[in-house]
């Protein structure tokens, strides 16, 4: 490739002019280091993948904003660590709710009331999903009702990965609004998604 022997800080000044050729450089110049960082965070290839993905879009996407006199590989590593962060965010609040799905001390009531409590919850789920705007919920639906991968997802509706993660994250803080509003239970969140 003709800069191939170029600095990262050239490229970075070349990216910044819209210059395909720099950018494309710099893509085979980091690609393999940012999925090999940011795999050992998110422990899924094809997370990972799609992650990256959406780094070199938003710095495609950002390019004439590029500061070519600031380090390129702190800038662009640093923009990994934020996507992977937020990521990690969003799985760290799902990852609370399945434990406490699974947790034994939630149900402390009989058989017969368990069925009352799953009904009112559901129905009350079921009206705080009706409320969000219509692609947040349709990328809700499709993530856990009918338990599409969230790339399935990306593909599907022509949106990206990242997108995707944003419509779930938005549409779990509305949820739980809702339902907060609603009830004075606060464990009811993750118990709906068993019954939806």
């Amino acid at each position: 490739m003709i800069y191939k022997e170029e600095t990262d800080k050239h490229l970075a000044e070349l990216l910044s002019k819209g210059d395909e050729n720099a950018f494309c450089e710099l893509y085979i110049r980091y690609k393999k280091r940012l999925f090999s960082f940011t795999l050992k965070f998110l422990k899924d290839r094809d997370l990972t993948e799609d992650t990256i993905q959406d780094i070199f879009t938003h710095l495609w996407e950002s390019r004439f904003f590029i500061d070519s006199n600031c380090n390129f590989s702190s800038y662009l590593f640093t923009i990994t660590k934020n996507r992977i962060l937020n990521i990690l965010k969003r799985y760290s609040i799902e990852e609370n709710i399945m434990n406490l799905i699974m947790s034994k001390s939630l149900f402390e009531h009989t058989p017969t009331d368990n069925e009352i409590i799953d009904s009112e919850y559901k129905s009350l789920f079921k009206a705080a999903v009706n409320k969000l705007p219509p692609v947040r919920k349709k990328v809700f639906v499709l993530s856990r009702i009918e338990h599409m991968s969230h790339r399935e997802i990306a593909t599907t509706l022509n949106i990206s990965i990242y997108t995707v993660q944003e419509h779930i994250s938005e549409s779990l803080k509305s949820i739980k609004r809702y339902l907060s509003s609603h009830t004075d239970i606060h464990f009811c969140l993750p118990l709906l998604f068993l019954f939806y």
